[in-house]
């Protein structure tokens, strides 16, 4: 997570040796729901759209 704390913040994956923002607009709560459970950071608050974090570095 970027841009944020440990358990908020612009989700970035690393593929194929490069990293890429997890913005699609199909990116939902359950899906939320994934990620904060694989961080070990409890159910998720609210899923907020690129905005909020900034659009970021990576593709």
């Amino acid at each position: 997570l970027v841009g944020g704390s440990r358990c908020s913040g612009r989700l970035e994956i690393l593929h194929d040796q490069t990293w890429m923002s997890v913005c699609d607009a199909a990116f939902d709560q359950q899906d939320a729901e994934v990620v904060c459970r694989e961080l070990d950071c409890g159910a998720p608050v609210q899923v907020l759209g690129a905005a909020a974090f900034g659009k970021g570095d990576a593709q």
